[in-house]
């Protein structure tokens, strides 16, 4: 059995493969036992068996000096050789003294060994066994954070201390053996074939040839090792534990114990980090204690590895690996709370597979997360099933489905929207052959698999929140049914739509002869219910359908004949309508079923395409008597807009695309000089770069510019400038959700209250106690504050790069601190002005909760400025003690949400897995930008605006190079002609238009579609 020497710094850790190492070298030396025991049974019974004692002689020579045993380099040819003849003697003193001087003292040796390796081995064995049955108790306490440096822990890291040690006794034992069994035996071997050569001179040859070998190795070996039993060898305590003192250290100071340089815990913590790049290199191994979700059985101690550069997870248990992680890459890995104990995580991977996890101290359990964590895990090759060969995972993750009862009847098309449904938690993967596999998360069962190939990408699109009363919902319309999903974030639920529109079908339209005009339309309807007049006494409300469908809903107005709602409905992405609008005025009944009022019919066909439309609408209520009119319910105030934007393939932008991405090329300054619309314009920009990723490189090279040409720092970013707008839309596409979280409790309620506050003594009544009204103004701002002090964390990553980067820049002019509360400026104030818009709220505050929310706004940009209150606004004085009060706890408000580090967000993982799209790009995550619309429209603008362009070029005004603006106005005037043209065949005027578009390289630009993958073209028009 070959055998290497065992690493004692493996000791600490204990891993099957120490384990393994020591099993090995046991059985070596169990093994080198038999072969002595045969050979001295055979010498002492060589009279009778002289051909056995030979055989057993050279046997014993030959296994002696094997590498396999030794250290010693042995010619075994040369052995081998040695005489195998008889080698019988008759002198009387023969006997005895090969059983005095060679058998006696050969069998106590290799008792003594046996004895000795069986008690250490012992000793080792229950030590680690009594510290393992620690670790379970251990475990098992609840609040171990909370439990710091009592008896139990001390007495757990004793147990490890005195395991360790045994452990390393026991090894070190066995590494030495070797060594000292060598020097011994050989040494007695070497009397004996002396004993042998005198009693044998008719085997002088073959002695002599024996001799050498073994007089060689001999003078390599350290004369003081000859003789010594194992049992005396000098073992130093102080330095036993030398090969994994630092082991020891590290664990003695995750248990929360004082380390051995009695240096502070503060010290202790601050050095205990994970270094993951050795993670990435080695990979992590250790032992955990695992409970499988739903599994009746408990916690059992393993070892774990992660195997690298595979990335496998897997789990050893009686010396056999067992990969029990497959897709490690697409798993969700985070701590959690199981059973009451500390230092838990779980691994949830698909599928519907869950797994938890106890380390035993708070650094172990974040070495294993940062290592399941590890971004070089995705580019693994997994081995998969038959039914999955070649198709790598997208995406996978937990969400909701909602789920309602089969109607009895098969033809039965009733909206499923108006069909009481329960959500049901359900694991969702989507791989690259399109399909979507749906799978229960309890009780693992598949539940439905999707093609998704085979939908239309506008049959795939979010719900708006008041229709299914959640928020983060989405939908998917197949030829079966229409399934609806829910995530738990907005960002989620935009991932799951892009990837879901990335492998579903564009609706492709366009001329079926040369040059290709394909195309797609992108259909959106915005609808705003304002209010409703001659209604009778009812509790209204509304719902929305686009042909027959439920897509909105308006909250109820309780007792009124002529409700006022105001709100807002928009609706992107739209398949083509046929039926029209609908909206469905409803009487809610809390006894009964609600009743319908009548509804307001728009035909699709008579909407005048981007056109806003108002007025006042007939509620028709429909008689349910054949033959006799409909009657009139009253009327509803409308705004409504139907818009219809052709969209080019994406290659017809990619010329145009490069030029906007060079943001140094001042471009845009001179597109900015001609705009009639700087809020559009701005957002539109902004959303192109957005949805490149580059937004903020943008905006920071606005930035820059604009703190150059402004040397005043106080109306620094005050006007209206491309940056300011530009930020303002960056700052609500980033932040909703931050705001959300941040203020939005808090402005719920006081609109839902109507809290109304006035601390202007000329706008109260004289009955009103203006100290109550500061009372309860002070008290929501400190609510407000509190809550954005308490929610810092939660500010997107970008925003703080973006609010760090623009730090340095003014501050490498500007040497005071200035727009400290840019965050505020842009971001929580305009929340608090206009709820609505920020989607707090659904139906804009009335005029007395609005003053309160101003009062607000005004307190919180004062703290933020760090200044007293408007000096024209004196009865705002008493808010100048909470200003002070709080000037400390905001500078280290703005100095956290003011650092931040380059990051790469998960869905730019998710953009690099999406697979190409021949002609029409899905919406980019994680927004859900359609960034070839944003260039269509840009390309509109720009022609529409061609002439004061070109009027910048012949005048030498231009901020960037005339050459550049030209090629700009090509690329979009091309883009522009052939929209121009389809929309002219859209209405029957494409043959005799077709032949004017003769420009080179627009016939150029549109020959690139040929050469691409072919498209169905059945559904053009």
């Amino acid at each position: 059995m070959v055998t290497n020497l065992i690493n004692l710094k493996d000791a600490f850790h204990d891993s099957p493969q120490y384990r393994s190492n020591l099993v090995s070298a046991h059985k070596a030396a169990e093994a080198f036992e038999g072969v002595l025991s045969v050979w001295t049974e055979k010498t002492r019974n060589f009279v009778q068996a002289l051909a056995g004692l030979n055989e057993a002689t050279n046997r014993l020579l030959l296994e002696a000096t094997s590498p396999k045993n030794f250290h010693s380099l042995v010619d075994t040819d040369n052995c081998g050789s040695t005489s195998r003849d008889s080698f019988f003697s008759t002198e009387n003193n023969f006997t005895s003294r090969l059983e005095n001087e060679l058998i006696e003292p050969l069998l106590h040796f290799q008792n003594s060994v046996t004895h000795t390796l069986s008690n250490a081995r012992r000793e080792f064995l229950n030590s680690a066994e009594e510290y393992e049955s620690i670790v379970y108790k251990y475990s098992s306490l609840p609040h171990l954070k909370d439990q710091k440096n009592d008896e139990f822990t001390n007495y757990l890291y004793s147990m490890r201390v005195e395991s360790s040690k045994n452990s390393l006794r026991y090894a070190n034992m066995l590494n030495e053996l070797p060594l000292i069994r060598e020097s011994f035996v050989l040494n007695k071997m070497n009397s004996f074939l002396e004993l042998m050569s005198t009693w044998f001179e008719g085997h002088h040859q073959s002695m002599t040839k024996t001799r050498p070998v073994l007089g060689q190795i001999l003078a390599g070996i350290d004369e003081e090792g000859t003789g010594q039993n194992l049992e005396d060898l000098p073992v130093n305590e102080a330095t036993l534990l030398d090969p994994i003192e630092a082991h020891l250290t590290k664990y003695k100071q995750a248990l929360g114990l004082v380390g051995y340089d009695e240096i502070s815990i503060v010290t202790q913590v601050s050095n205990l980090s994970v270094d993951s790049d050795l993670m990435v290199k080695q990979g992590k191994s250790g032992y955990l204690l695992l409970r499988r979700a739903n599994s009746r059985s408990g916690w059992s101690r393993h070892w774990f590895r992660i195997q690298m550069p595979e990335g496998l997870f897997v789990q050893c248990t009686n010396g056999v690996d067992q990969p029990i992680v497959v897709d490690l890459h697409a798993s969700l890995v985070r701590e959690t709370d199981c059973d009451g104990r500390s230092y838990c995580f779980e691994i949830n991977t698909p599928p519907i597979l869950k797994y938890y996890f106890q380390a035993e101290t708070e650094l172990d359990m974040m070495e294993w997360i940062t290592a399941l964590r590890i971004p070089h895990i995705g580019s693994i090759n997994y081995n998969r099933s038959a039914s999955n060969a070649g198709a790598e995972l997208i995406k996978s993750g937990t969400v909701y489905i909602r789920e309602v009862k089969s109607s009895k009847n098969p033809h039965c098309t009733k909206d499923p929207l108006s069909i009481t449904g329960n959500w049901r938690r359900i694991v969702l993967i989507i791989r690259s052959n399109g399909t979507l596999y749906q799978f229960d998360e309890n009780d693992k069962t598949v539940i439905e698999n999707i093609k998704v190939k085979e939908v239309q990408r506008n049959h795939i699109s979010m719900i708006d929140e008041s229709a299914l009363k959640k928020k983060n919902c989405f939908m998917l319309k197949s030829k079966q049914k229409t399934h609806f999903f829910m995530t738990d974030g907005p960002n989620e639920r935009n991932e799951w739509i892009s990837i879901l529109k990335t492998f579903a079908q564009p609706e492709v339209l366009g001329y079926s002869e040369p040059p290709y005009f394909c195309y797609r339309l992108d259909r959106t309807f915005w609808i705003s219910v304002v209010e409703g007049r001659g209604l009778s006494q009812s509790d209204p409300y509304c719902y929305i359908e686009l042909d027959a469908e439920r897509k909105g809903r308006t909250s109820t107005k309780p007792k009124t004949t002529n409700p006022v709602w105001v709100e807002d409905f928009l609706f992107t992405d739209l398949p083509a309508l046929r039926r029209g609008v609908e909206v469905i005025v409803m009487n809610k009944n809390r006894l009964h079923k609600d009743s319908t009022i009548g509804k307001v019919h728009l035909p699709i066909s008579f909407i005048r395409r981007g056109e806003t439309h108002e007025g006042w609408y007939p509620i028709m209520y429909e008689s349910k008597v054949s033959g006799y009119p409909s009657e009139t319910a009253g009327e509803l105030h409308l705004r409504f807009k139907y818009d219809e934007v052709v969209v080019l393939p994406s290659s017809s932008y990619d010329s145009l695309l490069k030029l906007l991405l060079d943001v140094e090329s001042r471009l845009i300054f001179d597109l900015v000089n001609v705009s009639k619309n700087l809020e559009w314009f701005a957002e539109n920009m902004m959303r192109i770069y957005a949805a490149k990723n580059m937004a903020m490189e943008w905006l920071l090279f606005l930035a820059r510019n604009e703190v150059e040409s402004t040397d005043d720092a106080n109306i620094l970013f005050r006007g209206n400038s491309i940056f300011t707008k530009a930020i303002d839309g960056y700052m609500k596409l980033i932040g909703l959700q931050y705001v959300d979280e941040a203020i939005g409790e808090i402005v719920r309620s006081i609109c839902d209250n109507k809290v109304y506050v006035e601390v202007d003594e000329l706008k109260l009544e004289r009955y009103e106690d203006i100290r109550a009204h500061w009372k309860v103004l002070i008290g929501y701002t400190k609510m407000l504050w509190k809550s954005i002090e308490k929610t810092q964390a939660k500010c997107p990553s970008e925003l703080r790069v973006f609010f760090s980067e623009l730090r340095a820049i003014i501050q490498a002019k500007y040497s005071e601190q200035t727009n400290r509360g840019f965050i505020f400026l842009r971001l929580f104030c305009p929340a608090l002005l206009n709820p609505k818009q920020f989607q707090l709220v659904k139906e804009q505050p009335d005029a007395r909760t609005r003053r309160t929310l101003t009062l607000l706004a005004k307190t919180t940009q004062s703290l933020a400025n760090l200044s007293d209150c408007n000096p024209k606004e004196p009865y705002m004085a008493q808010m100048n003690e909470f200003v002070r009060q709080n000037s400390a706890t905001l500078m280290e408000y703005i100095d956290y949400i003011a650092t931040g580090q380059t990051h790469n967000p998960s869905y730019h993982k998710i953009q690099a897995l999406q697979p190409p799209e021949t002609f029409f790009k899905p919406p980019e995550v994680p927004y859900l930008i359609d960034i070839d619309k944003k260039l269509s429209s840009f390309c509109s603008y720009v022609v529409h605006n061609r002439e004061h362009l070109e009027d910048l070029i012949a005048e030498g005004k231009t901020a960037c190079s005339p050459k550049l603006l030209r090629r700009l106005l090509f690329h979009c005037n091309v883009a522009e002609e052939k929209t121009r043209l389809i929309t002219e065949g859209r209405n029957g005027r494409l043959a005799s238009s077709i032949s004017s578009l003769s420009d080179s390289s627009s016939q150029q630009t549109l020959s690139s579609h040929r050469s691409q993958s072919s498209f169905q073209s059945s559904s053009f028009v």
